[in-house]
């Protein structure tokens, strides 16, 4: 969903609540939420929360890993489950190949080949933009990190 870095680790309650906030900005409907695990692995803190609406319904989970990286922190939010904001339901062309495992300009030739439907992919500043689902609807699921297809 999202990378940040930050100055101090997440097991501080500011960066925690910090991290928290953004994510309630991705995940519509987002009022509370349960921190299910958190576990340490050497430099890697990781914890698995679920996110959960007004009345109570779980409606996501993410896992946030936070590790040192120089003189900070990084920290990384995947959304394991859930609808995030339409704003991360769309991807530049590079995104979408990483996501998706493909070569380098794939998604482009596709583009210009007419595999996607006008409201899957435009140009926007010079850049081609797609939506999530033309890309599942052209290639299918994306790979689990980014695999090479």
């Amino acid at each position: 969903m999202f990378v940040k870095r930050v100055s101090e680790p997440m097991k501080n309650a500011e960066v925690f609540a910090d991290v928290m906030e953004d994510v309630f900005a991705c995940v519509p409907g987002a009022y509370e939420y349960d921190i299910v695990s958190d576990e340490r692995i050497n430099n890697l803190h990781k914890r698995m929360v679920e996110i959960m609406d007004e009345s109570g319904d779980k409606i996501a989970k993410v896992e946030i890993r936070c590790y040192p990286n120089e003189e900070q922190y990084i920290v990384e939010v995947e959304l394991i489950n859930g609808t995030p904001t339409p704003l991360f339901r769309i991807y530049t062309a590079r995104e979408a190949e990483k996501k998706w495992g493909l070569g380098y300009n794939t998604v482009t030739k596709w583009i210009f080949r007419g595999k996607f439907r006008v409201n899957e992919a435009r140009k926007s500043e010079g850049t081609w933009i797609v939506t999530h689902e033309g890309m599942v609807r052209v290639a299918g699921e994306p790979r689990k990190g980014g695999e090479q297809r």
